[in-house]
């Protein structure tokens, strides 16, 4: 029965989530709906998601990521693949200093810590966080302020620096 009642909410809080536009709208909707009704009430109190479910929501983040995929990433230039890897290495080492940073000041375990310091995707990291069994309810919360910050302020700035670059097709797949 929780688990229905769990599904409904998320619906629902998706559904609200895209109605008032929110970032990412169905995911932060879900996940305050959800969040809130089990901090406010006892409903969910005890709920955990089995298996199955954890293994279905893992498999179709792995397939929406899959299809955002296309034939143009194999067109990617030896530059650009470099500057991928400086990419991924610079934020690997942000995310290991910020997180002993954030293990040092809050007392939190060292790889929910490196996880929750580490920039990527909400359900991204929230799964790694799961499959570690580092503090979800951490890594979330950081998360979600990270990417609410983000995206508010990407929001005011992008069209600054669009006006004060010249490159009106910033952020257009340009």
């Amino acid at each position: 029965m929780d688990t229905l009642l769990f599904i409904c909410l998320a619906f629902i809080g998706g559904k609200i989530g895209l109605k008032l536009k929110l970032p990412a709208g169905a995911l932060i909707g879900a996940m305050l709906l959800v969040g809130a009704v089990k901090m406010l009430t006892e409903i969910l109190e005890y709920f955990q998601p089995g298996d199955s479910l954890r293994f279905m929501v893992q498999m179709f983040l792995g397939a929406m990521i899959g299809l955002m995929f296309s034939k143009r990433i194999r067109a990617l230039r030896v530059k650009e693949l470099l500057m991928i890897l400086v990419v991924g290495a610079s934020s690997l080492v942000s995310s290991i200093l910020f997180g002993w940073s954030f293990h040092s000041l809050f007392n939190q375990s060292l790889g929910t810590s490196i996880i929750a310091a580490t920039p990527g995707g909400i359900a991204e990291m929230l799964t790694l966080a799961d499959s570690v069994h580092a503090d979800t309810q951490v890594v979330a919360f950081v998360h979600v302020m990270r990417f609410m910050i983000l995206v508010l302020s990407l929001r005011l700035l992008i069209p600054y620096i669009k006006a004060k670059s010249g490159n009106h097709q910033l952020g257009e797949g340009s």
